[in-house]
């Protein structure tokens, strides 16, 4: 029993041993440190704000075809910039850093084998001190102290503004003119730009310059559009060139020049009517209907066309008077009513014809060809109108005069074989009688017939039939010529 005390107290002696270095580094495991920070704080002083005021024009209105106003704006844009101290913070800090260790395990863990006699206790605490050497596990606690303060000079930038220049007198320059003006007190100036549009070349823009009176060389530029200058011009008068003309009956159309006083970047129009005078229209003296007449951008003048109708009536001279009204882009001028003459010229023809035995006018509508081609049926009438003119009993009238005067009458001839088409047709042509008829074959016989038709009265003044066998030739050799005389009156 002894024996076993004194070995267990021989071990406890020896790894007794190792509590000291145990506690050293125990001891060792604590360190301090004192660190200095300088930081910011909220609070400023002797806080000052600069300024940088930009003139700045801008368009606030744009001049339009329907609003000639242009509006412009003069603002302030304004730059903030403050300056002031902001007042930082020394302070002082004291760390202190506790390390522990695996070494604290494996201390108490040989002390636990010391106290329980057990060597397995010491030797693990023993290799848990050595690991903890290598892994420390720590903590920190830091104390803080104002030791002391600074004040920095600091600035920054404020958010910019803008707000409107009341009462500042600005230049004006557009064109040849130029003149002075005080912005309102919303800083807004407004430039009419109708007064100046003539100033400007036909299709070019209109350019506003403004700048301010005391120092021009802050300034803008403002363009308006051509076609809005060319809109808010002085428009141009309109009328006819002259009040009246003259012209003989025989010569149509009849042009009358309607005229501006200027030339124009718009389209200009005018109505025009036929409101007066001696002749009847629709055709019977001349046709003529209402109407719009139109200068095109650029140009200065356009007529108005009359047809004349070339009647074959005694009437003496007879006028023609056209109106203008209801103008656009362009206003009235002094000679809005012309009056045109319509010289007779069928007193020397009726002397003429009295004379010659009082020769009757005589127009040939084109015959219906009934059992032959209509080429046939052409050649045949154009055949029978020369046999008509070599008779000498009438003044017939020449086909193609015929179909330009009902051409320009908008006439149709095709599709005319009635005796009324007949009349209507005579009248426009202005004759007294018209020959209608028809070409026809049946079986081997080719067929005359035609008729004279009064113009005045509507009624059938003479009718003749003739017919010829065998070959068609023969009608249009001998058929024709004596159907011709038959229709005449020669027997």
């Amino acid at each position: 029993m002894q024996r076993r005390w004194n070995r267990n107290w021989a071990v406890n002696i020896r790894h007794s041993q190792l509590a000291l270095p145990a506690l050293i580094l125990l001891l060792c495991g604590c360190a301090s440190m004192t660190t200095i920070k300088v930081e910011p704080s909220e609070e400023v002083r002797n806080s000052t704000i600069t300024e940088d005021v930009e003139t700045v024009f801008r368009e606030r209105q744009k001049a339009t075809t329907r609003n000639p106003n242009l509006e412009i704006a003069l603002t302030y844009r304004i730059a903030k910039e403050e300056s002031y101290q902001r007042r930082y913070i020394e302070n002082r800090a004291l760390k202190t850093e506790a390390r522990l260790g695996l070494w604290l395990l494996g201390a108490a863990t040989a002390g636990m084998g010391y106290i329980e006699i057990e060597q397995g206790y010491v030797v693990l605490g023993r290799d848990l001190m050595g690991l903890g050497l290598i892994v420390p596990l720590g903590g920190t606690a830091i104390a803080k102290k104002d030791v002391g303060e600074q004040w920095k000079d600091e600035s920054r930038a404020l958010p910019m503004e803008t707000r409107p220049a009341p009462g500042v007198p600005l230049r004006i320059a557009t064109g040849d003119s130029t003149w002075t003006k005080t912005t309102n007190s919303q800083g807004i100036i407004t430039v009419d730009i109708s007064k100046f549009a003539d100033e400007v070349a036909l299709g070019k823009p209109l350019r506003v310059t403004v700048s301010l009176v005391e120092d021009s060389k802050q300034k803008a530029s403002f363009v308006v559009p051509s076609d809005v200058v060319n809109y808010h011009r002085t428009p141009p008068e309109i009328q006819f060139a002259s009040p009246s003309s003259s012209g003989d009956e025989g010569v149509s159309p009849v042009s009358i020049p309607v005229v501006l006083s200027s030339v124009s970047g718009l389209i200009a129009a005018v109505d025009y009517s036929v409101t007066g005078g001696t002749s009847e229209g629709e055709g019977m003296d001349y046709f003529l209907k209402a109407g719009r007449l139109t200068i095109p951008a650029g140009d200065t003048s356009a007529t108005i066309d009359i047809l004349i109708t070339d009647d074959a009536a005694v009437e003496g001279d007879e006028s023609i008077l056209v109106s203008l009204s209801r103008p656009m882009n362009a206003t009235l001028g002094g000679n809005t009513i012309h009056t045109h003459i319509v010289i007779d010229n069928d007193e020397a023809l009726a002397i003429a014809a009295n004379s010659a035995g009082n020769i009757a006018t005589l127009a040939i509508l084109d015959f219906e060809g009934l059992g032959i081609s209509k080429q046939e049926a052409q050649v045949l009438t154009n055949r029978l109108g020369t046999h008509m003119v070599q008779l000498g009993r009438y003044q017939v009238i020449e086909r193609g005069q015929m179909q330009q005067v009902l051409a320009e009458q908008d006439f149709q001839l095709t599709g005319c074989t009635s005796d009324e088409c007949a009349v209507e047709i005579g009248q426009l042509l202005g004759v007294q009688q018209m020959l209608a008829g028809a070409f026809g074959k049946f079986g081997s016989i080719y067929t005359i017939d035609m008729r004279i038709i009064d113009v005045a009265t509507g009624s059938i003044l003479r009718t003749t039939s003739y017919d010829v066998h065998g070959e068609a030739e023969r009608l249009l050799t001998v058929g024709l010529a004596e159907a011709a005389r038959r229709i005449a009156g020669i027997d």
